[in-house]
């Protein structure tokens, strides 16, 4: 039977509290269950349920939306009694002062809406949705007058879960990690000369024009006023004047020569996790939270923070909306959540006997071994699992340091951040950031402006094993089940040279022939007819020369140890600096930086004035994880 249709409703504080998918004690809440980070989604079925969804919310027809007051009967009395040509009129007005209507889909904002819900993009962020937060700013309808700013904050949870027999099947999880270093230097020059003639043919003073003779200027190098007559004007008619031929022209050339030389190193490692075994394929209803946030942007109004609007949160059921599959090894390490899924036995706990390698206990580094699994907890004792700690606090971190910097409409939002951020946090993010090792950061950069000022804004994330060597030599870990291995890949550019050369070389030239005649009947106009004969010739050539060298290592074996709750800790810094790169900037990056100073509810009086000259240390919060890792046999059998 096909399942029940998508159902759209107002959220409540028990679908929020579905979303941390545990209790206090840290205990599965009933009928959920826990995507594993290294499942792979098969099918995620919302796209035409949050279409339906985003008209409603942009709409004012979701359920639990505002009643209608007496300014909106006011409206529709007015629209209604207003001649079409009119309202037509009104309305063009009120788009380019004001922005588009939210439920217009010919906006740029409806089409990066309707690319965000694609079936597509949901599977890729399926983790990122059931795990985190998918988010999506930058939705923006422009006016003249006022900007309308909107994002949109999906999140879910799975219930009531369904698996099928076991089958046989083959895929792959894995995650990379690049680093590199580039510079280039280059140097342009350019030089150009020209070359022209031009040659001009006066007439005699016999032969003037009338417009000279009248000047009374022309005879015999008497100067003479026009209100003295002459005889010799009178007597004499007006002379004949002969057409005259003035040639002209005009040669450049102009050449550019161009050097350029850029130096680059990288380093690629490519961990993947392989699984050829038993796989169960789990099927579950998802319960979608979808919070719009809206604001304008407008001089007055951000004037006196007034742009925010009220966030709005709706549920949307869906039945059947998730499929996807499992191993017995995920079944296992999440076994409080699978263990009363009908149609599914939970596999026995597995024994440890085998040690970490002895290289990952020294450099704390997984090296070329594959991290499948990041879990979150609320605090060090690692009891209640939450799948949402690190974004939340990061976000609460980010929103200290630079007030109203994710909220739409305030004036200092910046849209990309917020977005950033539940990135870095997300499964595929925290397994990256533990596979760089604890000598590596994640970190990126943005400019707050606020205060009348500007300040500089740095959030770097690390993480590194939670554990001293004698803790980490005591964890065992057991051979990996059959079907799973790891497949690794390492390419180390140490030096790659690329030189370019260009240069161009442009001839251009003219020849002009310009003749002027007089008129029969004299006058001081003159008639001009002429010929214009132009070329123009470039000639470019180009040569690019790349020299690299690139060590490659390749290895793929089903000879595998999975280790399950190797304690991590995953450290989020947030810190700032005025800047000063337009002196403008500088007094309010000053200002700014003082308010915030004096506002820091966890300092003293002392140390607010301190940090007010001196500077104000870094906002840090840890979050603490347990991830699962696998390494190749061989290294594993090392003793530790």
């Amino acid at each position: 039977a096909a399942p029940p249709a998508p159902v759209l409703r107002a959220a409540t504080d028990a679908d929020r509290d579905l979303l941390d998918l545990t209790d206090e004690e840290g205990a599965a809440l009933p009928g959920t269950v826990l995507l594993p980070d290294d499942a792979v989604m098969e099918v995620f079925q919302a796209s035409a349920a949050l279409e339906s969804a985003f008209r409603a919310v942009l709409g004012n027809t979701y359920p639990g939306h505002p009643a209608r007051g007496l300014l909106d009967d006011v409206r529709d009395a007015v629209a209604g009694r207003t001649p079409r040509p009119v309202a037509r009129a009104g309305r063009a007005l009120g788009e380019s002062l004001a922005g588009a209507a939210a439920t217009d889909p010919t906006t740029v904002a409806a089409e990066m809406l309707s690319a965000a819900r694609n079936p597509a993009a949901l599977l890729a962020r399926g983790h990122q949705v059931f795990k985190g937060a998918y988010v999506v700013e930058g939705l923006t309808l422009p006016g003249l007058a006022s900007d309308e700013v909107l994002s949109v904050e999906i999140r879910g949870v799975l219930r009531r879960p369904r698996a099928t027999d076991g089958f046989a099947q083959y895929f792959e999880t894995g995650l990379s990690a690049t680093d590199g270093a580039a510079q280039q230097r280059g140097a342009a020059g350019t030089s150009q000369w020209a070359g022209g003639f031009r040659a001009v043919r006066n007439t005699s003073s016999a032969q003037t024009p009338a417009a000279d003779q009248a000047a009374g200027n022309d005879f015999d190098d008497v100067l003479v006023t026009r209100a003295e007559p002459t005889g010799q004007e009178e007597s004499t008619p007006p002379a004949s004047r002969p057409g005259t031929l003035n040639p002209s022209g005009r040669y450049t050339r102009t050449a550019r020569s161009e050097r350029s030389r850029a130096l680059g190193s990288t380093t690629t490692a490519y961990r993947t996790a392989t699984e050829s075994g038993t796989q169960h394929r789990v099927t579950a209803d998802a319960t979608l939270l979808v919070t719009f946030r809206r604001g304008r942007r407008n001089v007055v109004g951000n004037a006196f923070g007034q742009g925010e609007g009220r966030a709005v949160t709706v549920a949307l059921d869906l039945a059947d909306g998730v499929r996807f599959l499992a191993t017995p090894a995920q079944i296992r390490r999440h076994a409080a959540w699978f263990a009363g899924v009908p149609g599914l036995a939970v596999p026995g706990p597995a024994v440890g006997s085998v040690p970490l390698p002895r290289r990952f206990t020294a450099s704390r580094e997984v090296g070329l071994g594959s991290v499948l699994a990041v879990d979150q907890f609320t605090d060090a004792t690692r009891t209640v699992q939450r799948p949402d700690v690190l974004r939340r606090r990061l976000l609460a971190l980010i929103e200290e340091e630079a007030p109203g910097i994710t909220r739409p409409g305030h004036s200092s939002h910046l849209p990309g951040v917020a977005t950033r951020v539940a990135d870095l946090s997300s499964t595929a993010g925290l397994r990256t950031l533990a596979g760089r090792g604890p000598g590596h950061v994640q970190r990126f950069r943005f400019r707050y402006v606020g205060y009348g000022g500007a300040q500089l804004v740095e959030v770097t994330l690390r993480t590194e094993p939670d554990a001293d060597d004698h803790a980490l030599r005591a964890l065992r870990g057991h051979p990996a089940a059959a079907g799973s291995g790891i497949e690794q890949f390492l390419g180390h550019v140490p030096s790659s040279v690329t030189d370019r050369t260009a240069r161009s070389v442009r001839h251009a030239g003219f020849v002009q022939l310009q003749s002027r005649f007089p008129r029969p009947t004299g006058g001081p106009r003159t008639d001009r007819a002429g010929a214009l004969l132009s070329a123009d010739t470039t000639r470019g050539n180009a040569a690019r020369v790349t020299r690299s060298a690139e060590d490659r290592f390749w290895q793929r074996t089903d000879n595998a140890a999975d280790f399950e709750g190797v304690p991590y800790r995953v450290v989020a810094e947030v810190r700032s600096t005025p800047a000063a790169q337009w002196l403008l900037d500088l007094p309010g990056s000053l200002f700014q930086h003082g308010v915030l100073s004096l506002t820091e509810a966890d300092a003293t009086l002392a140390d607010r004035i301190a940090r007010l000259f001196g500077g104000r240390p870094a906002r840090t919060t840890t979050v603490h994880t347990a991830a699962a890792l696998r390494f190749t046999g061989s290294e594993t059998g090392e003793p530790a």
